[in-house]
């Protein structure tokens, strides 16, 4: 007598190959933002309000660019043109390099473990992103009055 023929592991294995593993990709791409959002440091929404330089109420991605450029310095505390775990003083390591390794992580291009002004300026705005929720590049006074209510934000 034949064994009979096991379909149910085939149609398994199909199963995998074309939903599974497109699903875990999109899993692994969207993962840093979700993870950023729900456990990650608090968000400073004042900080994010300076970048309003023209003071029009609205914080375009540009404007945040340039707001970066400007407070790279500011970062960079010890000088060497990069903002690594370095920067941090021994006293703010605990609270404050979580955030920093998050922002290293989103932003280092050449994965060299550290941001450069370039990196940091023109990289990922992971914040700006989340707060922009129709995605027009431009935080207006309703998206920040929604990102004020959002639980990581202070």
């Amino acid at each position: 007598m034949k064994p009979p023929i096991r379909l149910v592991p085939i149609f398994f294995k199909e199963l995998k190959m074309k939903i599974i593993k497109p699903i875990f990709a999109i899993i692994l791409l969207v993962a840093p933002t979700i993870a950023f959002a729900q456990n990650g440091p608090k968000i400073d929404i004042n900080r994010i309000k300076k970048a309003d330089t023209n003071h029009d109420g609205k914080i375009t991605e540009q404007e945040m660019r340039t707001y970066r450029n400007a407070n790279f310095k500011q970062l960079d505390r010890n000088n060497d043109g990069f903002i690594d775990s370095n920067d941090v003083p021994q006293f703010a390591a605990a609270r404050n390099l979580p955030a920093l390794n998050q922002m290293i992580t989103a932003n280092d291009i050449n994965h060299d473990g550290k941001l450069s002004r370039d990196e940091y300026t023109k990289g990922r705005l992971v914040v700006f992103d989340l707060f922009d929720a129709n995605k027009d590049k431009v935080l207006d006074q309703a998206e920040l009055k929604r990102a004020q209510e959002m639980p990581q934000v202070k």
